[in-house]
């Protein structure tokens, strides 16, 4: 949940960023970040799903219900490369100007969500960290 409410967060910051700084790199960044909120969530909801038992009407359970959040989240980020390569194009024949400080300080932002993310998604759940190192007995 950490890690879904800081990437919806940073996504939100770098919609702004996008729309502050005329940024193409933002802005993709942005709808990679909505595929990673949205896959996320679909991820609970379908692991939520997968664990109800099978019945006489679903002899399989819910498990189909991991598979088709796959296919949404893959739909989703096939929309967003579109959208992406067509504003690329657009952009090519008439380039926007761009505000590379804003693009930068926004980015970086971006850049540590998504190190810090892991980092805290694998200490909370495994019990590693950064620190952690193996023992001289082992």
């Amino acid at each position: 949940m950490v890690v879904l409410a800081s990437t919806s967060t940073v996504m939100v910051v770098e919609v702004i960023g996008a729309l502050v700084s005329g940024s193409l790199a933002l802005a993709a960044d942005a709808g990679h970040m909505l595929t990673d909120v949205a896959g996320l969530a679909i991820a609970l909801v379908a692991a939520t799903l997968a664990l109800r038992p099978a019945t006489a009407r679903r002899t399989w359970g819910y498990r189909r219900a991991e598979v088709l959040g796959a296919s949404v989240q893959a739909s989703v980020l096939l929309a967003v490369g579109i959208l992406v390569l067509v504003e690329g194009v657009r952009r090519l024949v008439d380039p926007p100007p761009v505000q590379a400080t804003a693009v930068v300080v926004f980015g970086a932002v971006g850049l540590a969500v998504n190190v810090v993310g892991p980092c805290t998604a694998g200490r909370r759940r495994w019990g590693w960290s950064w620190r952690s190192t193996p023992s001289a007995a082992s």
